[in-house]
């Protein structure tokens, strides 16, 4: 068992509850480790459509018509922010660290995070042209050597993750399953990280940790192998 793999024993406490929802509703419980990958694919992905971002707007806990319509207002304003060539720079008037590589994944999670992808949506042009820059910018090991702190790596990993999650877009795993499986092998025995990977065990971040941590579920929700 790897240190990835151990570590992704969360996930199974991240779906008793909807496993338990689907076993009364008498769909069955998830008997194996695939079963349990797709419980979670549905469960975490479930609202990434029209049909489920509509069906939360006035619902206990969900969205608003005002929300909603402030989250279209943001994305059509992150897509006139995009650069030429694909990426999303940060740093005012392009002054100062422009972090691109993290501000890009943030970027493109934007998009993703309402359902639209590099396939189908209104943004799809948008979201296929940072990808394609993620994939440009990043090295043969899964790394990308233009990032400034390892929370960049996570948050491109979690980007691409999350395309060929909801896509499965043969074209995007090999860069998505690059990025996660880097962050795995940076991973120390203790499992934490900090701001250049893999640290000493007093020195972990919970911050940067819990990026690689939610870039290797995701991983795993796309059937990433090797976790």
């Amino acid at each position: 068992m790897t240190r990835c793999t151990r570590d992704l024993t969360v996930t199974f406490v991240l779906v008793v509850g909807v496993c338990a929802r689907v076993a009364a509703a008498g769909e069955g419980a998830p008997r194996t480790p695939d079963d349990v990958r797709k419980l979670m694919t549905r469960a975490v992905y479930a609202l990434r459509t029209p049909e489920g971002r509509a069906g939360t707007v006035g619902a206990p806990g969900g969205t608003t018509k005002e929300s909603e319509a402030a989250v279209e207002a943001g994305l059509a304003w992150l897509a006139k922010a995009q650069e030429p060539d694909g990426c999303w720079l940060g740093g005012p008037g392009g002054e100062g660290p422009r972090y691109e590589v993290g501000i890009t994944g943030l970027a493109l999670m934007a998009f993703l995070g309402a359902g639209y992808t590099q396939a189908e949506g209104t943004y799809k042009a948008a979201v296929a042209k940072g990808l394609d820059w993620l994939k440009a910018n990043q090295g043969g090991d899964g790394s990308f050597p233009k990032r400034r702190s390892f929370y960049e790596q996570g948050i491109a990993a979690i980007a691409l993750g999350e395309a060929y999650a909801l896509t499965q877009d043969q074209a995007i795993r090999p860069a998505a399953e690059r990025a996660i499986l880097f962050i795995c092998r940076q991973q120390p025995e203790h499992g934490g990280f900090r701001y250049v990977g893999g640290t000493t065990e007093k020195d972990g971040d919970l911050s940067v940790s819990g990026w690689q941590m939610v870039a290797m579920i995701t991983g795993f929700c796309g059937g990433i192998e090797g976790l």
